[in-house]
């Protein structure tokens, strides 16, 4: 692989990075520093910091160029609308029973070694007493952020990634994240919850 496209790819790993690249706002020479020490990781070798911000700046030429993708993903971040529900919990196991469906909020995420089953405070009890193995963790007092978004989210690439980019920078943690068709959820602890909410809602109004 060339050395400008192990910079590419190496770019490509920080959004923040290609917002700035795309919207032409970035020090070319600032980012291939930034980007130099993972790029020589991965080529196994010392590369000329010249050479590097000479890839990154063409690779900032054609973001900026290619427009296409970018106004999909903006169009569909506009049309999006978040909601926000207090009173979460966050209970994950190694192995749950006949998890009851009760009225109001809940969703599930099975990985390979563990279940969290997020719901309402009224129902977490009932839940946690559906726990067949080892109870890993019980999280109370989360807010989930709701993202409804329209149809074209699933077939349009960098949606997510654009949404959650900048909670890093505001120190919002993110204690759960999944998606079930057009909807986005989002749980964080009760603190970030406001902080979280604009940082949507500014997403999406400058997208």
């Amino acid at each position: 692989m060339s050395l400008a496209q192990e910079c590419r790819d190496v770019v490509s790993r920080y959004p923040y990075i290609l917002d700035g690249l795309r919207e032409g706002i970035v020090n070319y020479r600032a980012v291939a520093r930034h980007v130099k020490p993972e790029v020589e990781e991965t080529v196994g070798r010392d590369v000329d910091i010249e050479a590097v911000t000479t890839a990154v700046r063409r690779f900032g030429e054609e973001l900026q160029g290619d427009t296409e993708e970018y106004e999909r993903v903006r169009d569909v971040l506009a049309d999006s609308r978040v909601s926000l529900r207090g009173n979460v919990v966050s209970i994950t196991a190694t192995e749950f029973g006949d998890v009851p469906r009760p009225d109001g909020f809940m969703h599930m995420v099975s990985g390979r070694g563990y279940t969290t089953v997020v719901t309402d405070d009224d129902n977490a009890d009932e839940v946690e007493e559906a726990v067949e193995d080892e109870l890993v963790e019980r999280v109370d007092d989360l807010t989930c952020i709701t993202v409804e978004s329209p149809d074209d989210i699933v077939n349009v690439p960098g949606v997510l990634t654009r949404m959650v980019s900048r909670f890093s920078s505001e120190e919002i943690n993110i204690v759960d994240i999944t998606s079930c068709y057009t909807e986005t959820i989002i749980v964080v602890e009760k603190r970030d919850a406001v902080k979280a909410l604009e940082t949507l809602e500014e997403t999406f109004e400058t997208a």
